[in-house]
């Protein structure tokens, strides 16, 4: 019946069943802690948040050298379980330091907020990782779209969570509910691993299939291929826009809600409209989009709402402005843009796809945050330009967004017509 109803076929829907769980729990799981990370990151100055995007920078940097270890000695069955695990402790670590009083002194708040901008990208791109192996491309515009409701479920339910419980749960006790979460999202990941095994993949004459097989191989690939690059432009781009948007969403925010407990609630009622909004593209439109009017269009979509989006909010910064504004970008990156751009990797080997991918949502990811968090502290403060106009000097970013968005979407199509019989996917 689902399957006369949608396009996807019969015998795709209890992968697809499984990843939407997989994702509805690890977005569960962060969303709980994002509001607490948010109130973390207001409790200071533009400075003091643009310090913290420092030290997380320096974090990635730190331990991208293991996960390109850990990549090269276990196979995925292995890898994501390690990796969510190793997540899970650093949690329960955190919930008993918390636990042992009210109020986390200022090297404890820090820490966390540095921890939790890790864990979200880290574990997201190695779930994006794996949807992408054992998915074709085909499959891939049939399913991603509908796995990613999953996620934006989880992101409402995690959401709901801290909104309704922070005051009676604790900080602490809210973080032990997101390892009970983490732990279900791993669970689901290796069902799905026994139903579809590890493909065995043919050589490919493209420089990003190549498996060289070093720590640092993602980061080699990335510099011998121009899409790869392309990619990690278009994540740079996004990244610094949505922190310059973030920062002016804080300062507003901090002046608006002084209290911490009002900041954690009113940030996780921003997390609800959100998902709520992204779940609606999600089911309606993300699947007959892409489909449709192609990935190209897809990857478009977020960047020219950014340009509108900044435009707007150089006429009117306020905070309802500015809310209405990130629950329409946010919702757009998560029914179209990341989907759309976790396709461009069922075309690429595992080295690519586990290590220059991550890298991208890492590292790139955070340089990005650099890009936006220092533009903003150095016009906000250096120049002490009003929030409108800092929206304004912003805008032709968003304009070379939309460039690399289409240049992208035009090399994914050549790329895809050279290449007409290949499957990246588990044998079906």
């Amino acid at each position: 019946m689902l399957s006369a109803v949608t396009s996807v076929r019969r015998r795709e829907w209890p992968i697809l069943l499984l990843g939407a769980g997989y994702f509805f729990l690890l977005l569960a799981s962060y969303y709980i802690l994002r509001p607490l990370r948010e109130t973390v990151g207001t409790s200071g100055d533009s400075r003091r948040l643009a310090l913290l995007f420092s030290g997380t920078l320096a974090v990635m940097l730190a331990i991208a050298p293991l996960f390109g270890w850990l990549v090269n000695r276990f196979a995925r069955e292995r890898l994501i379980p390690i990796v969510n695990r190793a997540f899970a402790l650093q949690l329960l670590l955190f919930a008993w330091l918390w636990s042992r009083q009210d109020e986390p002194p200022a090297w404890l708040a820090a820490a966390f907020f540095i921890w939790v901008s890790v864990f979200n990208v880290f574990v997201v791109s190695v779930f994006w990782s794996f949807m992408t192996e054992v998915h074709t491309l085909e499959e891939s515009k049939r399913t991603f779209g509908m796995i990613a409701v999953g996620g934006t479920l989880g992101g409402i339910f995690g959401g709901w969570i801290t909104h309704t419980w922070a005051a009676e749960l604790k900080h602490a006790n809210l973080l032990l509910v997101s390892v009970a979460l983490l732990e279900g999202a791993t669970w689901c990941m290796l069902a799905i691993a026994r139903r579809r095994p590890a493909p065995a993949r043919a050589p490919s004459p493209r420089p990003e299939d190549e498996e060289a097989g070093g720590i640092w191989n993602g980061l080699m690939l990335l510099r011998r291929s121009p899409f790869l690059r392309g990619v990690a432009l278009h994540v740079l781009l996004a990244t610094a826009i949505g922190t310059i948007l973030y920062m002016q969403q804080a300062q507003l925010v901090r002046e608006a809600a002084p209290d911490k407990l009002e900041r954690t609630a009113l940030f996780a009622r921003i997390d609800m409209w959100t998902n709520g909004a992204t779940l609606l593209v999600q089911l309606f439109l993300t699947s007959a989009v892409i489909r449709r009017l192609g990935i190209r269009f897809a990857l478009l979509a977020q960047p020219v709402a950014a340009v509108a989006a900044l435009g707007l909010l150089a006429l009117h910064p306020v905070l309802p402005v500015l809310i209405a504004i990130q629950v329409t970008l946010r919702g757009l990156q998560h029914a179209l843009t990341r989907p759309a751009r976790e396709m461009l990797f069922t075309e690429v080997g595992r080295e690519a796809r586990y290590k220059s991918k991550n890298f991208l949502d890492t590292f790139a990811y955070r340089l990005g945050d650099q890009l936006g968090v220092w533009s903003f502290d150095a016009l906000f403060k250096a120049l002490a330009l009003p929030l409108g106009l800092i929206s304004a000097c912003a805008a032709p970013l968003g304009l070379a967004w939309c460039a690399v968005s289409a240049w992208l979407g035009r090399e994914h199509r050549r790329r895809t017509a050279e290449a007409p019989g290949e499957s990246t996917g588990a044998d079906r």
